[in-house]
C-alpha cells in the first residue's frame, strides 16, 4: 500500500531520504556502518553536565556491561535509565549522547545509558541480562521512585523486559516506564502480523522487523526471553507513558499493548502523532516532533520536576 501520502508533510524529506536495505546477516555490518555514519557530531554539554564511560558488574555468570553515565551538577534528583533502539541487532548508546546529556541538565537527574549486547552476535536473553545489571546497579544507589526506565523502539522492548525480569529482585516498582515506540510482538512482519496496511512502509518495515527478531530470538521462546508481547501478566507493572506514530510499523501492538496495561489498572498515558512513522523524532524541527518533545518531557518532568 503506498502510504506516503498519509505522512505528515514536514516528514516527507525523512522518509525520502532514509536509506533503503535488504536485511540479512550477511548485509548487517554494512547497514550498521551506514546508520552509524549518519550520525551527527555530538555536541558540546550542557554546562555543569559530566559524562563517563563506566562498567556495570554483569548479573552471575555474565559479562559486565559498558555504559555512558551523565551527572548534572549538585545532587541528582533521580535517575533515568535508557535504553537506546536500533531493531536488537544496532546502535549504541553514543546515538542518543545529545537527548541524554540534555535531559540530565533539564531535569537534574543522572542518566544511565548502557550498551547492550547485539543480535545475532548475542542471543535472547542476553540483552535483558544486561538490562537488569544496570537496573539493579542504579538502584543501589537511587530509590525506586525515583527512578524512571525509558527505551525507543528497541530500547522499549529493552525497558519492558528488564522490568519484567526485575520483579523477582527488586523490593518494588520504579516511577515510570517511559517508552517511544516500543518494539513488542515477534509476530509483526511474520505471517500472523497484525500491523495496520498503512504502517511500516517506510524506516522500519516488515523485513527491518522479521530480521531483527529473527536475529534476537532465535527460536528461543519468547516467554523465556521475557518478550514484551507474550508477558503472562502487567498487573504489576509501574505507570507507563507512550508515544508512538500512527503510521508507525509498531503503532497496533502498542495500541494492544495499552488495552493490555489499562485493562489491569495499570497507570497509562498513551500519546499517537499523527501522520508520523518509525523515528519521525529525527525531524527536530517539524512540528509534530514539537509536541512529542512536550510530551515526552513533560512526562518526565511529572516524576522528577524541571
Amino acid at each position: 500500500m503506498d502510504t506516503r501520502d498519509l505522512h505528515d508533510p514536514e516528514l516527507l524529506p525523512l522518509i525520502d531520504n532514509m536509506p533503503r536495505f535488504a536485511w540479512s546477516d550477511a548485509t548487517l555490518p554494512t547497514i550498521r556502518e551506514t546508520f552509524a555514519a549518519l550520525q551527527p557530531e555530538p555536541a558540546p554539554l550542557p554546562d555543569g553536565v559530566r559524562v563517563e564511560e563506566i562498567m556495570i558488574p554483569g548479573c552471575p555468570g555474565e559479562p559486565d556491561v559498558r555504559a555512558l553515565r551523565f551527572t548534572p551538577p549538585g545532587t541528582p534528583r533521580g535517575l533515568l535509565l535508557h535504553f537506546h533502539g536500533g531493531g536488537m541487532v544496532m546502535g549504541s548508546p553514543e546515538g542518543s549522547r545529545d537527548r541524554n546529556a540534555a535531559l540530565c541538565a533539564q531535569l537534574g537527574v543522572s542518566v544511565l545509558a548502557p550498551a547492550y549486547r547485539l543480535s545475532p552476535e548475542h542471543r535472547a536473553p542476553a540483552a535483558v541480562m544486561d538490562g537488569l545489571a544496570a537496573l539493579l546497579f542504579a538502584a543501589q544507589d537511587t530509590p525506586l521512585d525515583r527512578i524512571v526506565v525509558s527505551g525507543d523502539s528497541a530500547g522499549g522492548l529493552m525497558a519492558i523486559s528488564t522490568v519484567a525480569a526485575a520483579r523477582a529482585h527488586l523490593p518494588g516498582e520504579i516511577a515510570l516506564l517511559h517508552l517511544v515506540y516500543p518494539m513488542l510482538d515477534p509476530a509483526t512482519g511474520g505471517p500472523d502480523c497484525r500491523a495496520l496496511p498503512t504502517s511500516g512502509e517506510f524506516i522500519w518495515t516488515r523485513q527491518s522487523n522479521r530480521y531483527g527478531w529473527d536475529a534476537y530470538l532465535n527460536r528461543i521462546d519468547p516467554v523465556a526471553a521475557h518478550v514484551p508481547s507474550a508477558l503472562m501478566d502487567v498487573s504489576d507493572f509501574p505507570p507507563v507513558w507512550i508515544g508512538t506514530g500512527s503510521l508507525d510499523l509498531f503503532f497496533a501492538e502498542n495500541l494492544a499493548f495499552a488495552a493490555r496495561l489499562a485493562g489491569a489498572g495499570v497507570s497509562l498515558d498513551m500519546n499517537v502523532y499523527s501522520g508520523a512513522p518509525h523515528a519521525f523524532n529525527i525531524m527536530a524541527e517539524a512540528a509534530v516532533t514539537q509536541r512529542f518533545s512536550r510530551d515526552y518531557s513533560e512526562a518526565l518532568e511529572r516524576v522528577f520536576g524541571s
